[in-house]
């Protein structure tokens, strides 16, 4: 695709690749530009890159080119959606076409896309003019930019570093919270909580609470240690597509 910018003629090009530190070489300073919008798309760089087999399927990555200059970024790990940054509407049929390929070869096929809402339903829909697939809004969450900290309570007990043994619990901590949060339940939860405390030897410690919670997950608080008083949001949305094929 041409666009004209003054007398210029740039390129827009859309970038595939199965492989994420190609994808990180190429997009992770565009990620790294606006981090507390793109947090997801950074952290699923960390979690292929320590723990490949999280995920049911091969993860796939995207970045798109406007002129040499990143201007959009992707990613799809089975069994969640297609993830996409904000990007330029005018990109979402190429962005869309080389998602439907890559699904067709891989044999499968993305339950939906999420991102920032313009961008998740332009590429949405751009998928669905391909295929002929049907697509609803699932549900519009807010990004919350925090303003101001206010104390709260703290729970009982101490932190620790996570141990080895600590393993399990957190696998079930995940998978918990995730049915919590009406989020796909991770494929190998083991695996992420494997990773959480390995982390250790990088000098970045999980913690969690070693006092009264005997095994359960312990419930969601408001805000945690600190809750926002004053806030700024950012509307994300997730766009399903019923009947996908991805061999259409």
């Amino acid at each position: 695709m041409l666009s004209e910018r003054g007398r210029n003629r740039t390129v827009i090009q859309v970038h595939t690749t199965g492989d994420v530190e190609e994808y990180a070489a190429a997009a992770e300073t565009f990620l790294k530009a606006d981090p507390c919008a793109r947090n997801v798309l950074l952290t699923i760089i960390d979690i292929v890159r320590a723990a490949p087999g999280t995920y049911s399927g091969a993860p796939s990555f995207w970045w798109i080119t406007d002129g040499g200059a990143v201007v959009g970024a992707a990613n799809w790990t089975p069994p969640h959606n297609l993830l996409v940054s904000a990007l330029p509407p005018t990109t979402a049929p190429q962005l869309a076409d080389a998602a439907v390929k890559r699904a067709a070869s891989l044999g499968l096929r993305p339950p939906g896309v999420a991102g920032p809402a313009e961008s998740a339903r332009a590429v949405a829909a751009a998928w669905t003019a391909i295929t002929g697939d049907i697509i609803e809004r699932d549900r519009t969450i807010l990004l919350n930019e925090l303003g101001a900290l206010v104390e709260v309570p703290m729970p009982t007990g101490a932190r620790r570093a996570g141990r080895a043994d600590d393993v399990p619990l957190i696998a079930r901590w995940l998978q918990t919270f995730s049915v919590e949060i009406e989020h796909p339940v991770p494929a190998n939860a083991r695996a992420i909580a494997d990773h959480m405390v390995a982390r250790r030897a990088d000098g970045c410690l999980d913690r969690r609470w070693s006092d009264r919670l005997h095994g359960r997950f312990p419930k969601r608080r408001r805000g945690g240690a600190h809750r926002a008083r004053l806030h700024t949001s950012r509307a994300i949305a997730t766009m399903d597509m019923r009947g996908v094929s991805p061999t259409r």
